[in-house]
């Protein structure tokens, strides 16, 4: 049966995944109310693909590309997935014996050979472009004397945010600030003007924000100042704060970089939604190392399909990651066969190995880290033995030496942790600036993984 086919494929659909790949809720609770058998006809799946017609006052032809994942529905709605999708998946997750056909539609095989052509196109462009070197050369020095431009104004407007002091750089009008932003822009330097937006809207915000904000001026400071000495730094570094300023790779560009391989276990994943944009984070932890990387997403209003579903906390997934930047190897692109395979953990000893024993340890290779890689603006940490403890009524971990880690005083989601741990000893996983604070979001406590809830919206 397709119950079979599906499982010895390593394709399972959960609900979890399909709440994942959800637009908005309306689109998700309108799908549930046509989950079901006879709502759809011609219910098939096979290793690359679901599909279905959908039934109702008009019939629709929906497929689902599961390497993407991609949607393609007859119906009239443009953002997808559509209800009919987002319906087929919700059924086939709930009852998988419903797909019994495997034999896809000639409009799916055509639809589908168009996505790998296309796909395979844009990798051969990027691999064969012969551009002019002379006018290549002459744009890319015209793009360093805009972005140097930039820079000196930035480092004149954060010099006046200093003398100021923070309190009255709080009060600048929203004008001097977005003109600053506007400026760096022009000069194609976007990273800076993302970092600069953080502070303009972290400053007078939360009760310690003075810290935050004060940390990451010195964050830039640092970057602004190692792109002014780039001569005399190594080729792999300066390509790294380059592509912090501003520089972008494309995606076929990170491809080319070797591959680093599943399993992967999904430690958690989340979308935050500030100001338009949806970022979407996804950590990761490959099975046979212990290697940490993040998955990083973005995406408007009019263009989610650039978030990726099919992540499931506390699974391992197959897939060969590729490294933005050689230097500080931790954003990748993960390359997926399928965004609905993967596998549960049976037994949790194998992550045992890869957890500090304790906290000093942790914070030892961390600082080791953070002088090697000065503007990474989080780093992961995975520390075994730790117990949950109040200290001057904030949250913290606390191992058996009576080491303490804060939990950061903007931690949304301690009641989550409260539930995961309890007095319980438990290996958590958890992200740091400075090893002093630690935001913690995932927690392995008597062989089961807790993820806490990394959705941020406005």
């Amino acid at each position: 049966g397709n119950q079979t086919r599906l499982e010895t494929s390593g394709m399972k659909l959960s609900m979890d995944q399909v709440e994942a790949l959800a637009t908005d809720a309306g689109t998700l609770n309108r799908a549930k109310k046509i989950a079901k058998p006879n709502k759809y006809s011609e219910i098939g799946a096979n290793d690359r693909a679901i599909w279905a017609v959908a039934l109702g006052s008009s019939n629709y032809d929906t497929f689902i590309d599961i390497q993407g994942p991609a949607y393609k529905c007859s119906c009239p709605v443009k953002k997808l997935p559509c209800k009919h999708a987002m319906g087929l998946m919700v059924l086939v997750a709930q009852e998988p014996t419903v797909a019994k056909n495997d034999t896809p539609p000639e409009d799916l095989t055509t639809w589908l050979n168009k996505r790998d052509g296309a796909a395979k196109a844009k990798v051969d462009k990027v691999a064969g472009q012969v551009k002019d070197p002379a006018a290549q050369a002459k744009r890319a020095q015209q793009r360093e004397s805009n972005v140097e431009k930039g820079i000196e104004e930035l480092k004149r407007f954060l010099e006046d945010s200093v003398r100021m002091g923070l309190a009255e750089s709080s009060k600048r009008s929203q004008d001097v600030w977005d003109q600053m932003q506007k400026r760096l822009i022009d000069a194609q330097a976007r990273g800076l003007s993302r970092m600069l937006d953080w502070i303009r809207r972290e400053m007078g915000s939360g009760p310690n924000w003075t810290e935050s904000v004060f940390r990451a001026l010195l964050r830039m400071h640092a970057l602004v100042s190692a792109y002014e000495n780039r001569e005399h730094l190594p080729a792999e570094l300066v390509e790294d704060i380059r592509e912090r300023i501003g520089w972008s790779k494309s995606k076929e560009q990170v491809m080319q970089t070797p591959a680093v391989n599943g399993p992967w276990l999904v430690v958690n994943h989340g979308t935050r939604y500030e100001s338009g944009l949806y970022t979407q984070t996804i950590w990761l932890l490959q099975q046979a190392s212990g290697r940490m990387a993040k998955v990083l997403n973005f995406a408007t209003d009019f263009n989610r399909d650039t978030l990726q579903g099919g992540y499931q906390s506390g699974t391992l997934i197959d897939g060969n990651a590729h490294d933005f930047s050689q230097w500080s190897p931790q954003r990748v692109i993960l390359q997926r066969e399928s965004a609905f395979q993967f596998e549960e953990v049976q037994d949790w000893n194998w992550l045992r190995p890869f957890a500090a024993p304790n906290i000093s340890q942790a914070i030892v290779e961390l600082q080791k880290q953070r002088i090697h890689h000065p503007y990474q603006e989080a780093w992961p940490l995975l520390i075994s033995n730790l117990r949950l403890v109040h200290k001057d009524e904030q949250l913290a971990l606390v191992d058996e030496h009576n080491r303490l880690l804060l939990i950061e005083k903007g931690y949304g989601r301690p009641w989550q942790l409260l539930s995961a741990m309890g007095k319980q000893t438990a290996t958590v996983f958890m992200t740091s600036f400075d090893g002093q604070q630690v935001m913690p979001w995932a927690v392995l406590c008597n062989q089961q993984w807790f993820a806490i809830n990394m959705n941020e919206m406005e």
